[in-house]
C-alpha cells in the first residue's frame, strides 16, 4: 500500500462531490442492471441455467467494470474535535 492521500480544496469541493456522487449513482445503475440481465437470463433459459448463470455473472461483472472508466475515490474527511476554545485561566 502506498498510502497516498486524496487532497481536494475548499473551493473545488462541491464540483468533487458532485462527480462522486454521479459516480456512486452510474455504478448502482449498472450492477442493477447487471442483476436485471441475470436474472432474466436464469427466466429465459430452458434447462441450460448454468450457462445462464455463468453468462449472467459475466454481465454483472463487465458492467461494474464499465462504470470503474469514471471511478472518483473517496475522500475521507479529518475528524474535527469539539473543543472549547475559550479557556479559563
Amino acid at each position: 500500500m502506498q498510502n497516498n492521500a486524496l487532497v481536494v480544496c475548499k473551493t473545488c469541493y462541491p464540483q468533487y462531490s458532485k462527480q462522486r456522487k454521479k459516480y456512486v449513482s452510474r455504478r448502482t445503475a449498472y450492477v442493477a442492471l447487471g442483476l436485471i440481465f441475470l436474472i432474466l437470463s436464469i427466466i429465459i433459459s430452458s434447462g441450460a441455467w448454468l450457462t445462464a448463470l455463468s453468462i449472467g455473472i459475466f454481465i454483472v461483472i463487465l458492467l461494474y467494470a464499465l462504470s470503474l472508466i469514471n471511478y472518483m475515490p473517496g475522500l475521507q474527511l479529518p475528524k474535527v474535535s469539539k473543543k472549547n476554545s475559550s479557556r479559563k485561566k
